[in-house]
């Protein structure tokens, strides 16, 4: 892994974020920039975990990596997202999905399905970014623990998983210890406060809990993130998406990212 930047280098870092979070309004594809960099770490042939397809704007990219060779497994808690991927599942015999919410336990829970904004739903109602729009209607999801779901379904084992669940990232990381404690995927996480806030999360958990399962933590252009203090340098800063690599690959990663 690289050293730890100097105070020079952070300093430049949060100057350069500050010219990221001004120009975020003019510069909104974060989506196609996390294309982009896991474009360059799947291979034909592996298994990807779409936690949280939504409407399948990374699964399509997911099943041209892995080729006919791989498979993609989905999983999405709302109804109406659940039946259009499963019409993409019919196209593709390599991509399955799962109607289900993930976290840390299992059962059938409520939802904030933000019937205005989609894509902000989650378990737990977050903090909308136009709450104007979101008009709330609590359903009732199945929710599961990725563990139990691997050994429940057979799944094979994730050489990529991306997690985008509005705030839950870190229950469903907490679901699904043993599968990265055994499989040693690639994660892609988003996370930031007006998601993790309402779960009772803090800016430091992420990165707590990626140092206790032996993983590096990396921003979306691929930079190590290598002390506390570089983490919070970037945190809540206009950029919510992050990866998380094995400790022991993290050096082979990074230059690919290069």
């Amino acid at each position: 892994m690289s050293s730890q930047s100097s105070p020079a280098e952070q300093a430049s870092r949060i100057e350069f974020l500050a010219r990221i979070n001004r120009l975020s309004p003019l510069i909104p594809h974060y989506e196609a920039i996390l294309e982009a960099m896991y474009r360059r770490v799947i291979a034909p042939g592996q298994c990807v975990y779409d936690i949280g397809c939504h409407a399948g704007r990374h699964t399509t990219p997911f099943l041209e990596l892995v080729g006919p060779g791989g498979q993609v497994v989905g999983f999405e808690p709302i109804p109406q997202m659940a039946q259009r991927l499963r019409s993409l599942a019919a196209q593709h015999r390599n991509f399955t999905i799962h109607e289900t919410a993930l976290s840390n336990q299992s059962g059938k829970t409520s939802f904030a399905f933000a019937t205005g904004t989609p894509e902000e739903s989650g378990l737990i109602e977050r903090q909308f970014n136009h709450p104007e729009l979101a008009k709330v209607r609590q359903i009732t999801v199945m929710v599961n623990r990725l563990d139990d779901m691997v050994a429940a379904q057979g799944l094979p084992d994730p050489h990529y998983i991306k997690i985008d669940v509005e705030g839950a990232e870190l229950d469903v990381l907490d679901g699904a210890r043993d599968t990265l404690a055994r499989a040693r995927p690639i994660l892609s996480v988003e996370y930031g406060a007006p998601g993790y806030a309402p779960y009772g999360h803090q800016a430091m958990d992420l990165w707590q809990f990626a140092d206790s399962a032996g993983y590096a933590v990396f921003d979306l252009f691929g930079y190590p993130l290598t002390t506390p203090e570089a983490w919070l340098t970037e945190c809540d800063r206009g950029i919510w998406d992050w990866f998380l690599v094995p400790v022991e690959r993290a050096a082979q990663i990074e230059a690919l990212w290069r």
